[in-house]
């Protein structure tokens, strides 16, 4: 049962570890896009 417990929490682990990976990947290349001017409505 032990064993059983700790292979979920390894298998857990990883996919936590995945997603995170991906975030931050999906980050950096927030941070690398060019910043495009953002339109505004002006109220008359």
């Amino acid at each position: 049962m032990k064993e059983g417990i700790e292979h979920a929490i390894v298998k857990q682990l990883s996919k936590t570890h995945d997603v995170l990976k991906k975030a931050r990947g999906n980050l950096e290349a927030k941070v690398n896009e060019p910043v495009r001017p953002q339109h505004r409505i002006r109220r008359t």
